[in-house]
């Protein structure tokens, strides 16, 4: 993979270590968003999280600059066919070009789509077995720094993690 370096093996094997001790599913999905954007170079992280009656997907929390605040007015409907419901429920992960220009985004509230801008990214996501649970969001913001594949690899490598270790905690539970 073009971009990859022995730091980012290492960052993946302290990742996959730390996550195995960890037994909270919310601690497990904050230090999997820490992670990106301490360790990969993810400008900004967004979380949302379904809500417990499994009609919404709502911003729970962010890591970079205004991403707490982007993340208040993240609340989409899951609606069968749109956009963040394909990829809850057939458990994807996506690099896009620009979120706005995403097909079945209509859905997603534009003052959301505006202050996220128009720059490429990574949405991927997080699941129990046969349970969605949210998704994660990452770029490099208005960086114009491009992904990469490394990029892209170190993020499904981060998810891939957090969901084994989800089922994981899911089963102890």
């Amino acid at each position: 993979i073009t971009g990859w370096s022995g730091s980012s093996d290492h960052l993946l094997v302290d990742f996959t270590l730390q996550a195995m001790k960890i037994r909270e599913a919310s601690t497990l999905i904050t230090f999997a968003g820490k992670t990106l954007y301490a360790s990969y170079g993810f400008e900004r992280v967004l979380l949302a999280l379904v809500t417990p009656n499994k009609e919404k997907l709502t911003g729970k929390m962010g890591f970079g600059t205004h991403v707490d605040s982007i993340a208040q007015i993240f609340h989409v409907s899951l609606t069968p066919g749109t956009f963040c419901y394909r990829l809850l429920t057939q458990y994807q992960t996506l690099r896009y070009l620009s979120l706005a220009k995403e097909p079945d985004t209509g859905n997603i509230p534009e003052e959301f789509l505006d202050q996220w801008g128009p720059f490429p990214g990574l949405v991927g996501a997080l699941y129990a077995p046969r349970k969605p649970i949210g998704l994660i969001f990452a770029d490099r913001g208005a960086t114009e720094v491009p992904l990469t594949e490394a990029d892209f690899a170190a993020f499904s490598i981060v998810l891939s993690q957090t969901n084994s270790n989800l089922a994981r905690i899911t089963q102890q539970a």
